[in-house]
C-alpha cells in the first residue's frame, strides 16, 4: 500500500490563505455588520468558492468569540468594585497589561498551514 504524500500548496495559494486571514481579521472588527453579511461582502469583494466562504464564516466566528471573551474578562475586573481612583488604577495597570500580553501572542507559531 503507498504511503500517502502531502499535498504541496503552490506559495501564491498559500500567500492568498494568509492575506484572506488577514482580511478576516480586520472585518472581524465590524461589529455592525453580521458574520453572514461580513461574509457576502467578502465574497463579493474576493470571489470566494463554497469552501472559502464556509472558512471565513468560521473564522469570523471564532474572532467575534474571542472578542466577546476578552470583553467579559474586562467587563468582570472593572465592575462595581472600580469606585475610587485607586481601584481605577489598580483596573488600568490590569488593562494595560492583558492588552500587552495580547500584543505579544507569537501567532505565526499557530499557522499549521
Amino acid at each position: 500500500m503507498p504511503i500517502p504524500q502531502p499535498i504541496v500548496r503552490p506559495p501564491a495559494e498559500v500567500r492568498d490563505t494568509r492575506r484572506l486571514t488577514r482580511l478576516i481579521t480586520e472585518k472581524s472588527l465590524e461589529l455592525s455588520n453580521t458574520t453572514s453579511e461580513l461574509t457576502a461582502e467578502l465574497t463579493r469583494t474576493y470571489q470566494l468558492n463554497v469552501m472559502e466562504q464556509k472558512k471565513a464564516r468560521r473564522e469570523l466566528r471564532i474572532m467575534r468569540i474571542g472578542h466577546k471573551a476578552f470583553v467579559r474578562n474586562v467587563r468582570d475586573h472593572f465592575g462595581i468594585k472600580c469606585r475610587t481612583e485607586e481601584a481605577r488604577g489598580l483596573f488600568l495597570n490590569w488593562l494595560e497589561d492583558e492588552c500587552l500580553a495580547v500584543q505579544a501572542l507569537d501567532t505565526a507559531t499557530d499557522e499549521d498551514d
